[in-house]
C-alpha cells in the first residue's frame, strides 16, 4: 500500500514536530535553592547557592536581581553549563546595605535563564528575608536577665556569643563545681565529657534547679542509672533535628546536615545503659531533653551544629535565641529567669 504524497508530508511534519516537542521538554530547566535557609545578613557579604538542573547537558546564560519591592539592591549575570549529571551550581554574592538592629525586610531574588540550544527563556523567583546582623539585640535586656554562665574550654562558643552580642560570664571548671544556687549554664561546643567528669555534675545541678544547655560535645557518656539517683526527672526524651521546628517556627533544620559531626545513641556498658556521643553516621538522635518539674531544672544536650552557622546565617541566630528562651520556659509557659 502506497500512501498519498500529502499524507506522507503531513506525517513527516508531525514526526518533526513531535521530535521538537520532546527535545524541548528534554531541555527544560529548573532552579532550586540549596542554601540552608532563604535568608541573608544585611551589611555583609552573604553567599546564596542555587542549583540549575536539566535532563541534558545544555548551556546558556542567566541574569539575576535582588529586589526589595521595586528597588534593585544587587544584580549580576553569568553563564552556565549543565554537567553530565544535568546540574550546575551557582553561588551569588548578595551584599546589601546595613540595617538597624532587630530589623528584617522581605526581598525577592529574580533569575532569568536563556537556553542556548533552544533559545528558550525561563524566569524564577525566590523569596528571601534580609536580617540585620545583630538579630538578638531586640531581646538584649531579656538576655541580660538570663545571666548566662558559660563553661567553654575550647573557646568557640565564647567567640560566637561575643560576635552576636549575647551577654554572658565565662566560668572555670572550679567555679562550675562550686555552684550551689540554680543558674543558667551553657557548656560550649567541642567539650569532652570524660575529660572534665561532667556527666554526674550536670545531673546534680539540674536536680537542684539549674538549666543546662550543652552545645555539640565531641565525646562523652551519660549513665542512665545516674538519672535514677536522687530527684528523678519527670521527662527524659530523645529527638532528631526536627525538634528545632517545635520551638522555632517556621524555621526547621536541614536534613543530612553536612556540618554535623556528632549525634547520640544508647549503648550497653557492663550492667548499665549509656547515652553516648558518637560520630554522626552512627547516631540515632540529635537531642536529649531532661526536665525536673519539681525543681524547674532542665538539661538539653544538642548535637545539632547551631554554633557552626550563627556567624553566617541570621536564621541560625534566631534559632539560637529561641533555644535560649525555650530552655528557660517552664512547662506552664512562663519565662524563668534567675531569681524568679
Amino acid at each position: 500500500m502506497v500512501l498519498p504524497t500529502n499524507i506522507l508530508r503531513s506525517l513527516s511534519v508531525g514526526i518533526i514536530f513531535l521530535f521538537a516537542v520532546l527535545n524541548a521538554d528534554a531541555q527544560n530547566i529548573s532552579i532550586q535553592s540549596i542554601s540552608q535557609w532563604p535568608a541573608i545578613y544585611a551589611g555583609k557579604e552573604s553567599m546564596y547557592h542555587l542549583k540549575i538542573s536539566g535532563q541534558t547537558a545544555i548551556s546558556g546564560s542567566f541574569s539575576w536581581t535582588l529586589k526589595v519591592k521595586e528597588r534593585v539592591l544587587k544584580k549580576g549575570h553569568d553563564k552556565f553549563y549543565l554537567n553530565d549529571h544535568g546540574e550546575h551550581v551557582i553561588s551569588l554574592s548578595l551584599k546589601t546595605p546595613s540595617m538597624k538592629p532587630g530589623v528584617q525586610i522581605p526581598a525577592t531574588l529574580n533569575i532569568s535563564c536563556h537556553v542556548k540550544q533552544t533559545s528558550q527563556n525561563y524566569t524564577f523567583q525566590f523569596p528571601l528575608t534580609i536580617f540585620s546582623q545583630n538579630g538578638l539585640l531586640d531581646n538584649g535586656e531579656y538576655l541580660k536577665k538570663l545571666k548566662i554562665l558559660l563553661f567553654d574550654p575550647i573557646g568557640t562558643t565564647s567567640n560566637t556569643f561575643q560576635n552576636i552580642k549575647i551577654p554572658h560570664t565565662t566560668i572555670s571548671k572550679k567555679e562550675l563545681w562550686n555552684l550551689s544556687d540554680p543558674k543558667f549554664i551553657v557548656l560550649g561546643s567541642g567539650i569532652v565529657f570524660d575529660q572534665y567528669n561532667l556527666s554526674s555534675r550536670i545531673i546534680e545541678l539540674a536536680q537542684k534547679g539549674s538549666r543546662i544547655l550543652l552545645f555539640e560535645p565531641s565525646s562523652g557518656n551519660f549513665s542512665m542509672a545516674e538519672f535514677s539517683k536522687g530527684l528523678r526527672p519527670n521527662v527524659l526524651a530523645f529527638a532528631d533535628h526536627h525538634i528545632i521546628k517545635s520551638f522555632s517556627k517556621p524555621f526547621r533544620w536541614i536534613d543530612n546536615d553536612p556540618k554535623q559531626q556528632y549525634g547520640l545513641t544508647l549503648v550497653r556498658y557492663r550492667n548499665s545503659i549509656m547515652v553516648q556521643v558518637v560520630e554522626n553516621k552512627q547516631k540515632e538522635w540529635d537531642w536529649l531533653y531532661v526536665n525536673y518539674a519539681q525543681s524547674n531544672g532542665k538539661i538539653i544536650l544538642c548535637t545539632i551544629p547551631i554554633i557552626e552557622y550563627v556567624n553566617d546565617s541570621p536564621v541560625a541566630q534566631i534559632i539560637m535565641k529561641q533555644l535560649l528562651l525555650y530552655i528557660n520556659t517552664p512547662l506552664d509557659g512562663g519565662i524563668k529567669t534567675p531569681g524568679d
